[in-house]
């Protein structure tokens, strides 16, 4: 009897194979980790700024301004820090900065004047009660 000769790529290569998609496999399996990883930083980010201009919201309001911690519920492991730091003229610089359990910290400041007051030499300038929103956020904390 005559024996046939197998076609095919032997056992080597077959081996390179699995070896080759099992990398990839493992690639693709950390860049989704990583992804989601940002996106839950994102949504984060997102909500602490949302937080932030609450908390500036509220301390717009003066009969919820002193009970700003009862009125605004963070979650978890969340700090909310709120500073006011009058400049003169009838104004004041206040500022409400969120950290998140991550570390992320979110910061926006606004300037509150009395009405009729004007604030001149400061930042961006603010008459007669008007604000503006000063966004900052701390490069250390940002993940790359």
């Amino acid at each position: 009897m005559r024996t046939q000769r197998q076609r095919g790529h032997g056992m080597p290569a077959a081996l390179m194979a699995v070896l080759l998609f099992s990398v990839v496999a493992l690639c693709m399996l950390q860049y989704l980790q990583r992804l989601a990883y940002r996106q839950e930083d994102m949504r984060q980010y997102r909500l602490a700024l949302a937080f932030s201009h609450q908390a500036l919201e509220i301390y717009r309001l003066p009969g919820l301004r002193d009970r700003l911690a009862d009125t605004l519920v963070l979650p978890a492991g969340w700090r909310l820090d709120l500073s006011a730091q009058p400049q003169g003229g009838g104004c004041a610089r206040v500022s409400a900065g969120v950290s998140t359990a991550r570390g992320q910290r979110v910061t926006l400041g606004e300037w509150f004047c009395a009405p009729g007051e004007a604030q001149r030499g400061k930042d961006d300038a603010v008459d007669n009660g008007r604000s503006t929103l000063v966004f900052s956020v701390d490069p250390a904390r940002v993940s790359t």
